[in-house]
């Protein structure tokens, strides 16, 4: 009796790297006020919508030779968000705004921040449109590599996990969406266990900042607890092991919580009969000062993995 072996395919989402945001003017607003009851239908009505407004967008930006055809945005992010994140929302014309995750309430800031400057408010993840956008990283692995049987995904706010599973599973039914948090910021996996979204008592303490949600959005909680097939958690040197390995076998710089699930694969927390494996690194948003001190505290592999 032979054994199956697993064989993974990486997919890169590289819109997390370099932090495009477009915002439309009436297309937008007809977007933003789309009201499904069906969460997956919901998503996967905004995923066309997106893909169609995506060509829309392109095209203006390519006509006028310049972004100043973009809405202004003001951006919240944590106070200790890696440096490129802020520069990068900066070098795009964007505002930063910054808080502490300690001390103060990020949700409560941006609704005081909308209201004042009336501004429409965007958010990280629960959203069916965010959800659908940061599922096209899914629809286009699986558009390349079709015989993928099990997708291992980052979750943190749970949109891009909720994104992905939609979309894998309406492509692909049978499909598995295996879910990695951090160790220590766990609130997925313990909602799961509770069957119902539950909040951490505190902010997560984990190098995978991006992750760092002390409860998933109340949108993607409702789809990830029917969709995800598994969530399983990786410890800060699993992360560190990943990112080590990106960078010197794929060539890819991947931030702490963009290499939480090559995490998972190199750890050995998937099973081993789950067929061809795709897994999504999501996210570059790292310094270099940081990902050099990272990369140096790995742990190096006997044998390299078959990525």
């Amino acid at each position: 009796m032979s054994e199956r072996r697993s064989r993974v395919w990486a997919g890169v989402d590289a819109s997390k790297g370099h932090h495009w945001t477009a915002a439309v003017d009436e297309t937008g607003a007809t977007l933003w006020s789309k009201k499904i009851d069906n969460d997956e239908s919901a998503i996967l009505t905004a995923l066309g919508e997106i893909l169609e407004l995506a060509e829309e967008v392109h095209w203006a930006v390519d006509i006028s030779g310049t972004s100043s055809a973009l809405l202004p945005a003001t951006v919240v992010i944590p106070a200790d968000a890696p440096t490129p994140k802020g520069e990068g929302i900066r070098a795009l014309g964007g505002r930063v705004v910054t808080y502490r995750r300690d001390s103060e309430n990020r949700d409560a800031l941006v609704a005081e921040i909308a209201a004042r400057d009336g501004l429409a408010i965007v958010p990280s993840a629960n959203s069916r449109h965010i959800m659908a956008g940061a599922g096209t990283a899914a629809l286009e692995l699986l558009s390349d590599h079709p015989e993928i049987e099990t997708l291992v995904v980052p979750v943190g706010g749970g949109g891009l996990a909720a994104g992905t599973a939609t979309i894998a599973k309406h492509l692909q039914p049978g499909i598995k969406i295996i879910g990695v948090e951090p160790q220590g910021g766990a609130g997925t996996l313990l909602s799961m266990r509770c069957g119902q979204r539950i909040a951490l008592p505190v902010v997560p303490a984990t190098i995978a900042d991006g992750l760092g949600h002390t409860s998933p959005s109340p949108l993607t909680w409702a789809v990830n607890s029917r969709l995800l097939d598994h969530v399983v958690t990786v410890t800060d040197q699993d992360i560190t092991n990943a990112m080590a390995f990106a960078f010197r076998h794929l060539k890819v710089v991947a931030e702490p919580s963009g290499a939480c699930a090559l995490a998972a694969v190199l750890g050995g927390l998937i099973p081993h009969e789950s067929g061809m494996i795709g897994v999504v690194i999501s996210g570059g948003g790292v310094d270099l000062p940081t990902f050099h001190r990272l990369i140096s505290q790995a742990t190096r592999r006997k044998e390299p993995a078959r990525v």
